[in-house]
């Protein structure tokens, strides 16, 4: 668990973590790129909403908000334990402005656009969800480093 890994490591040795983020959202950033790309692609705004709104559209634009929603919580997880570098800050940069470029897109089809969280749904900080490490005894999220209720189970965190 990668939640694991930092409570056992010094402060020096964060670099292996934070190449395993950079990899996340390296990955993150690639999603939301290709979707904005296949959208970029679309000539005609009525095209665009017949994609958005059919069932296929509708579950990839699912899947590539579950992408940014993890990123999201992996920058919460960042700040909260104080992982942030420059690299990590131009990546999540990137990854807004990538988002913000495909909510465009999606306002071709307000339905879809409406199904999408609000901003204060997406900043897990605001959200009081507990993150720090100092007292984790139930271990931390492998993904987005958030700490883990005690009321679910280890392997999902959403």
């Amino acid at each position: 668990m990668l939640g694991t890994e930092i409570e056992a490591c010094a402060y020096s040795e964060v670099e292996p973590v934070r190449h395993k983020l950079k990899r996340c959202l390296d990955s993150s950033h690639k999603v939301i790129q290709e979707a904005n790309g296949i959208l970029c692609g679309i000539s005609h705004p009525s095209v665009c909403s017949e994609v958005l709104l059919s069932s296929q559209g509708s579950a990839y634009i699912a899947g590539v908000t579950e992408v940014y929603r993890v990123a999201k919580r992996i920058e919460s997880g960042m700040k909260s334990l104080n992982l942030e570098d420059e690299t990590l800050k131009d990546i999540l940069r990137n990854i807004e402005f990538g988002w913000h470029n495909l909510q465009a897109f999606l306002s071709f089809s307000p339905s879809v656009l409406q199904k999408l969280p609000s901003a204060f749904n997406l900043d897990y900080l605001l959200n009081d969800l507990e993150h720090s490490l100092a007292d984790s005894q139930n271990g931390n999220c492998g993904v987005c480093l958030l700490k883990i209720p005690p009321s679910t189970e280890a392997a999902s965190c959403t």
